[in-house]
Formats: C-alpha cells, sequence, structure tokens
C-alpha cells in the first residue's frame, strides 16, 4: 500500500475510532472510572501544597456534547472543571496564571458545534481542549486559521488527524497494533477482529489492520457484524471453526458484551481483547470480563501515583456528580496541558501556547500513563504527525472488569509508516 493510501486509511481509521469511542462513552449509563479512596488516607497530600495562580487569566476552551437523549457528558464537564480548579489551586495554573474555562456544548448537533468553534475564536481562547466529541469535525473547521491549538485526547475526525493547530495526546492506532503484537508475543497464528459494521468502521479498519497484523506474521480475520444482529453465534462460531486462536472485540458496549458472553457461551478458550473502557454494565452484561485483555492509555490501577491524586482531585472538586471513564480524559488533558507548558512563560496566547504544543523540547509523562509519555510535535507517529503518544498499555481484567496491573506495550515496530 502506497504512503499516500495508507496514511488515508490511518486517518480513516481514526475517524472510525471517533465513532466507536463517542458511541461508547455517551451512553447515560453510569461508567465508573474511579477508584475509591481509602478512608485512611489523606487527600490533602495526595494534591500537594497550596500554589494557587495568581496572575492574569488564560482561557481554555472546552468543548463537549452536553446532554441530550442517549448523550449525557455531564461527568466529563463537571471532571475538566474540578481538574483545573486543582491547577489553579496546587500547579498555579499555567505558569502562575489562573485557567478560565470557557465551555461550550455541540448538543450534538452540526450547527452548534460550528457556533461552538466561532464562540472559542471569539472569546480568544488559548487553547480548545475536546476529550471527546461526535461533532469535532465542525468544531475544528470553524476554528480554521484562527491559530487556535486544538486538542483532543484520541479520537478525531480526519480533518483533526491531517490538520494544522491539531494535537492527539495518544495515539488512537496504538490500540490497533496492541492486539497484534499481543498475537505474535503468545505464538498465535491467526487472530480474528469482531467489529460493529458500520461504514465509518468496517472498511478503513480492515485496510490498516491488515499490514499491522502481516507486521506481526499474524493471519487476519476481520468479522463484521451489524449492530442490529441479535445472534452472533452464526458469525463467530464460524471464525472459531478457521482455527483463530485470538479475538478482539471493538464496538460499543452493548456490543462488546454481546460479543465476549457469545465467545464464553462457545467455549472459546483462546485470548479476547477489548479496546473500548470497561465499566460495571459491560461486565455485568458479558456475564463477567475475567481474564479478557484491556487495551488503553489510562491506568485505573489504584496503587499508580497517578491514580490516587486523579481520585483526590475529583474526591476534592467534583460535587454531586459521579465521574466516568471518560472524566480521566479530562483530568489527562488539563493536567497534560499544563505540564506541557510549564516553564514556558512566554505561552499566554494561542500564538505562543501552539507554538509551545508544536515543538515540546523533552517527552513528559502521559497524566495517568503509567510509564508512557508524551511530547506533542515530536512527530512520533510516521502517519499520524498530530499524535503526541506513540504506545500503548496493556492489562487483564477482573470479573467486574477492574484491571490488575499495566503494563506499558511497545508497538512501535507495528506502527504504519514503520521501517
Amino acid at each position: 500500500m502506497s504512503d499516500i493510501r495508507t496514511f488515508r486509511a490511518v486517518a480513516a481509521v481514526v475517524a472510525a475510532a471517533a465513532v466507536i469511542m463517542t458511541a461508547s462513552c455517551s451512553s447515560t449509563t453510569e461508567t465508573g472510572g474511579s477508584t475509591p479512596i481509602n478512608a485512611s488516607e489523606d487527600v490533602s497530600a495526595l494534591l500537594g501544597p497550596k500554589n494557587e495562580a495568581t496572575g492574569s487569566t488564560i482561557k481554555i476552551g472546552l468543548v463537549d456534547d452536553g446532554k441530550s437523549p442517549g448523550i449525557d457528558h455531564t461527568p466529563i464537564i463537571a471532571s475538566f472543571n474540578a481538574s483545573v480548579q486543582y491547577a489553579n489551586e496546587h500547579l498555579g495554573g499555567i505558569n502562575g496564571h489562573k485557567i478560565e474555562v470557557v465551555e461550550c456544548s455541540t448538543n450534538n448537533t452540526p450547527s452548534d458545534a460550528t457556533g461552538c468553534g466561532i464562540k472559542m475564536a471569539n472569546e480568544k481562547v488559548a487553547a480548545v481542549l475536546v476529550p471527546v466529541s461526535a461533532r469535532d469535525a465542525d468544531v475544528f473547521n470553524a476554528l480554521k486559521d484562527s491559530g487556535i491549538p486544538y486538542m483532543t485526547y484520541a479520537a478525531g475526525a480526519q480533518d483533526i488527524i491531517i490538520g494544522k493547530d491539531a494535537y492527539l495526546l495518544v495515539n488512537p492506532i496504538a490500540t490497533l497494533a496492541a492486539p497484534a503484537k499481543i498475537a505474535k508475543e503468545n505464538n498465535v497464528k491467526k487472530a480474528g477482529i469482531i467489529i460493529i459494521d458500520v461504514p465509518a468502521a468496517t472498511g478503513p479498519l480492515e485496510a490498516i489492520a491488515r499490514p499491522i497484523y502481516a507486521k506481526a506474521g499474524v493471519d487476519l480475520s476481520v468479522i463484521p457484524i451489524s449492530p442490529q444482529t441479535a445472534d452472533m453465534t452464526p458469525q463467530i462460531q464460524e471464525a472459531i471453526s478457521k482455527g483463530i486462536e485470538q479475538f478482539s472485540v471493538i464496538g460499543t458496549d452493548e456490543f462488546n458484551a454481546q460479543g465476549i458472553k457469545t465467545l464464553k457461551q462457545l467455549g472459546f478458550t483462546g485470548k479476547v481483547v477489548m479496546v473500548t473502557a470497561p465499566s460495571p454494565a459491560l461486565a455485568e452484561q458479558a456475564g463477567g470480563l475475567d481474564g479478557v485483555i484491556y487495551i488503553t492509555s489510562a491506568t485505573s490501577d489504584p496503587a499508580d501515583k497517578d491514580v490516587q491524586l486523579y481520585n483526590a482531585v475529583m474526591k476534592t472538586y467534583l460535587k454531586d456528580v459521579t465521574p466516568n471513564a471518560q472524566s480521566a480524559w479530562s483530568f489527562a488533558l488539563v493536567t497534560g496541558l499544563v505540564n506541557a507548558l510549564k516553564g514556558n512563560d512566554k505561552a499566554v496566547d494561542s500564538t505562543t501556547v501552539n507554538a509551545a504544543l508544536g515543538s515540546m523540547p523533552n517527552p513528559l509523562p502521559l497524566p495517568l500513563g503509567a510509564g508512557l509519555t508524551f511530547q506533542c510535535g515530536a512527530k512520533l507517529v510516521a502517519l499520524l504527525p498530530n499524535a503526541c503518544t506513540d504506545n500503548a498499555l496493556w492489562t487483564t481484567l477482573d470479573e467486574q472488569g477492574n484491571g490488575k496491573t499495566y503494563e506499558k506495550l511497545d508497538v512501535a515496530q507495528y506502527m504504519p509508516g514503520a521501517a
């Protein structure tokens, strides 16, 4: 496949990931994402000493999809504001400048998303942060030529992937390469991907996944299944009969639960991999997630110092809202931006913040990354230059969907464009 065709396939896969990730996190069902702090733990010690921002304000935009039928980003918004409050009181804001949040909800409509982009430009925010949005392309395109940096966690429309002044904090393609490496390390000869059959996902994923698995020396079968399918047994049984030893399941919570449950009912004993965030509801629907491998960029290990800090921030500043899995994305974006700009006193507006993000001199620990690092502007991934992180984490889940230990998985050699 030529570089141009491969790049287009990569862009399409990341855009498809946006569809899947948004569908997975837009539900009004609570999805956990926070481990309760032990009563004996000193929350104030976890937060660290007071270091209040006293300088002039720097406006940072937050774009979300608000609350509407089927979508509730309330936990994402609340966690973002809680993270900003923590940063202003304990991290000195952005180099002493107090962070002021300018929030706008797309309400999951193109017109409101465009309006959010226009609002951010009119408010002259220094950066726009988007944990996740189904309307990210409309927001981004409304910001074109404004010079305002657009920073999102992982998902992104094709315009964002190839666009100027855009940054993906983590690498969404790593979650596709990671199962291939796991297969190779376990001497798996045949692997399968059970994917929700929507046009935005199936074709692009197959186009980019095959070269990745080929690099790992693993024969790949893609099993697209309609989200309306009541019983996946025939499709999955046929795949098992072909000798597939490992399956990845990619789709919404309901789709993933049905796929994993079907594999269990058919007595499949090979490895099962999931790349969308587990939740208590998913675990219950699937009949338990014990032994399922989860690929992610954010740990939830209660022994991890970042997780302890995240939980302390949520306990201290999050009022009357239960965080979900994507609440951690809000925390990672806010603290990631603050850390990326730390020590750069010139970063005070969109032009200077954009310049700083686009030329980070050194890699920094990725918030909640359990050893992963990020370095925006470093072009860590050849055909995904806006990605600030190259690798991913993996863990084995327990029955309730909790990760045990999270380990870094180096997938650089399997990434598109790698030598």
